[in-house]
């Protein structure tokens, strides 16, 4: 990260995709903070505070470069400004509502608008509705989330270099910070030497709770059955992206938990 020091009047009009010569187009955090506590105004939201405004970006930016300067206010104290990209613009803003973060996109593009560039496609706004949608109703593991988002990225020319390059698939409250391995359930039934095929296991999951039966219609209008660990199995597995297709989800079990898996459900007999 960049640092300068500089001693601004905090009452200056901020930067609007200010462009140098060279470096790319910029906003101010003030601005920002402006943009996103005006969404949550007409959205019926509490305003953020700057300081936990200057909190959340340092967090969700974390291993980026940005340029942070110190202003002096009109008060004589001193507060952080951050010089953002429209990708840090967006990032910083995605952790809010629907309703803010809509209306924030739609600034944003007015912006963009007003300096001459195209504004942000209805293609990608509609492929990120989807995103959340598919997220809401089928808990997608946080690494097929990262592999979604990253082709998202690649099919609007977008770069997705902000993003991180690795994901904690986990069971919910583990702490240790690391990925649990998983296998598909087939191979774990093999090697606890449970007799029932991953068939009728699927089966006894369902009727336990730990899985339910999905469907989806194919491009032949036909409908396709799946299966999709629910919110309860998920302490046991996670749900990865098909291989075969994006819109279904194929469960895989942590290897370490299976054991109380099978007790649980008695797959074992």
């Amino acid at each position: 990260m960049q640092n300068t020091d500089l001693n601004l009047n905090t009452n200056a009009a901020a930067p609007r995709f200010q462009v140098a010569q060279n470096v790319a187009r910029t906003m101010s955090s003030a601005e920002l903070l402006e943009i996103i506590n005006a969404a949550r105004a007409e959205a019926g939201e509490p305003e953020i505070r700057r300081n936990k405004f200057a909190e959340k970006i340092e967090d969700e930016l974390e291993g980026e470069h940005y340029t942070k300067r110190v202003v002096q206010n009109l008060n004589k104290t001193e507060s952080a400004i951050y010089d953002l990209t429209r990708d840090q613009c967006m990032l910083v803003s995605m952790r809010e509502s629907k309703a803010v973060r809509r209306r924030v996109v739609a600034r944003l593009n007015a912006i963009d608008a007003a300096a001459g560039a195209a504004p942000l496609q209805s293609k990608l706004l509609g492929e990120m509705a989807i995103l959340e949608c598919f997220t809401r109703l089928l808990k997608p593991a946080p690494s097929s989330q990262m592999m979604m988002l990253s082709k998202i990225a690649q099919q609007n020319g977008l770069d997705a270099g902000f993003l991180p390059g690795y994901a904690v698939d986990a069971a919910p409250g583990s702490t240790d910070g690391s990925s649990m391995p998983t296998k598909a359930l087939s191979a774990l039934l093999r090697e606890h030497g449970v007799t029932l095929s991953a068939s009728a296991f699927n089966q006894v999951l369902k009727a336990h709770g730990y899985l339910k039966r999905l469907t989806r219609k194919n491009s032949h209008g036909a409908e396709v059955a799946f299966w999709s660990i629910t919110d309860m199995g998920l302490q046991y597995g996670k749900n990865l992206t098909s291989p075969s297709c994006p819109r279904e989800t194929q469960p895989h079990w942590y290897t370490e938990r299976f054991a109380e898996l099978v007790k649980r459900v008695g797959g074992a007999a």
